[in-house]
């Protein structure tokens, strides 16, 4: 148990290694910092698992010459799929996202006349304005840190989005926000530190922290102090083979 708010957390997430970034072969996802405002996450965690998923999409579509905007084309059904939310909650997600200038939602009809899948254009978080067609933030020039991409691409292992709570999504988010401004994946840092950034109560943070170990995905040691060393998240074959070349 942490007995005060001033302790240093000693954090570190999965494998860094002797590769170009502290990711080894993960493949990443690139995350806006927008999404962390005055030193407190602005996004409800449901709002960040579907923005997780519209990001990746986009990352692993085919840029067209034809495309005016980067956009992606995904129905709720997906969306649940991938994020485990329900519906509604899904459209209080985009509904924030919208509000909040990250996306822009283009609904399409079928022939007749109900609504088929909807189009999601990403914005630029600063200004709202539809961002040109590019898969990454850095072709944008948005500030941004990574998110490993296994845990938003499955939805069956224990460690994917789908099967984290709030509460872990949102304590997951703001490490991997803390581990890149730190350019390592392992930091240190103080349990109000991280109380202000993820705004969890301190029995919330604990059990999320506890969670978020028991999964893999950071890994604590120490009764005072708390370590957490990186564990190998177990990644698909076809995952393994294709991330031999990570984006930063």
């Amino acid at each position: 148990m942490v007995n005060n708010t001033r302790e240093a957390l000693a954090i570190e997430v999965p494998p860094h290694c002797r590769y170009r970034n502290r990711w080894g072969k993960l493949k990443q996802v690139q995350v806006p910092n927008a999404i962390i405002q005055s030193g407190t996450l602005a996004l409800n965690p449901y709002s960040i698992a579907v923005l997780l998923v519209l990001l990746h999409l986009n990352k692993n579509k085919q840029v067209r010459d034809s495309q005016c905007f980067a956009s992606v084309r995904v129905g709720q059904e997906k969306l649940t799929e991938k994020t485990g939310y329900s519906k509604n909650v899904i459209t209080k997600a985009v509904c924030e996202l919208e509000a909040k200038q990250f996306i822009k939602r283009m609904e399409h009809r079928k022939k007749r006349g109900e609504f088929g899948t909807n189009e999601y254009v990403l914005c630029h978080p600063s200004t709202g304005e539809p961002l040109p067609p590019a898969r990454n933030m850095v072709a944008h020039k948005i500030p941004y840190f990574t998110f490993p991409i296994c845990v938003v691409k499955e939805h069956t292992f224990n460690w994917s989005l789908a099967k984290l709570r709030s509460s872990e999504l949102t304590l997951y988010t703001c490490i991997l926000y803390l581990a890149n401004r730190r350019h390592n994946n392992e930091f240190k840092a103080t349990t109000a530190e991280l109380r202000k950034l993820s705004g969890l109560a301190r029995a919330t943070l604990k059990k999320a922290l506890d969670a978020l170990e028991e999964r893999g995905l950071v890994w604590m040691t120490g009764i005072k102090d708390y370590t957490v060393d990186g564990r190998q998240l177990e990644v698909p074959n076809d995952d393994k083979q294709n991330s031999r070349s990570n984006d930063n």
